[in-house]
């Protein structure tokens, strides 16, 4: 799996004391959640494939085929796994992770996976949110 090419993260308060919870939960519930989670996340990679197509970063659709939701520990992430292919005996032999350079360089001109988190954080939390009260809500009953 690819490594995120963008750190930013959405605290949620007891998220960590939840997640113990749903580890004892039976292992269907916890699919659930997981499916859940990553429904949310969804919401911004959908949205950075949107912008990535408007900044014309489609070529040959490699970079805005790779964008989609895994799942950590802890959280829900946007990964980016398009990588350039590189030349025998070049300079990058092995490749590069080319979407780095459109989030993180040229001045950010071309940017498409921070601005995407930056547009739809209210509407994923609000679906984090959610998720949580309804957990809440099974695991209480």
């Amino acid at each position: 799996m690819s490594t995120p090419i963008v750190h930013e993260t959405i605290v949620l308060g007891g998220f960590k004391e939840m997640m113990k919870k749903i580890r004892k939960m039976e292992p269907v519930m916890r699919k659930e959640m997981r499916t859940r989670l990553k429904t949310a996340g969804r919401i911004v990679s959908d949205e950075a494939k949107v912008r990535a197509k408007q900044q014309g970063l489609y070529d040959t659709g490699k970079l805005v085929r790779s964008i989609r939701v895994g799942l950590r520990a802890r959280s829900a992430v946007v990964v980016v796994g398009a990588k350039r292919e590189g030349r025998k005996g070049g300079k990058y032999e092995k490749g590069y992770n080319y979407p780095k350079r459109y989030e993180y360089g040229q001045g950010r001109k071309r940017a498409f996976l921070r601005p995407a988190l930056a547009a739809k954080r209210e509407e994923a939390v609000r679906e984090l949110a959610k998720i949580l009260d309804e957990t809440a809500k099974v695991w209480r009953d």
